[in-house]
């Protein structure tokens, strides 16, 4: 069911915890937003930089750490 998904957009959710591991699942996501929650913590999860047809990836405003892997050249859809 995840590989259908193409947009997720929340902002200003209230949401905490992380990103899930699996958030690599969504094959034919192209457009996420995650903005606004400060409960929102950790690093972004390896399998994000999976999502091959990603082309819109937003996700101020939250409490993540770490730096952006070297792997974020592998979305080459990126706008």
């Amino acid at each position: 069911m995840l590989e259908n998904i193409s947009e997720i957009w929340l902002q200003d959710n209230y949401i905490t915890g992380e990103i899930p591991q699996n958030v690599g699942a969504m094959k034919n996501l192209e457009n996420l937003k995650i903005s606004g929650h400060r409960g929102l913590v950790g690093t972004l999860p390896p399998s994000l930089f999976e999502l091959s047809n990603l082309e819109f990836l937003y996700l101020n405003g939250n409490s993540l750490i770490g730096s952006v892997s070297e792997n974020i050249g592998q979305l080459t859809k990126l706008m």
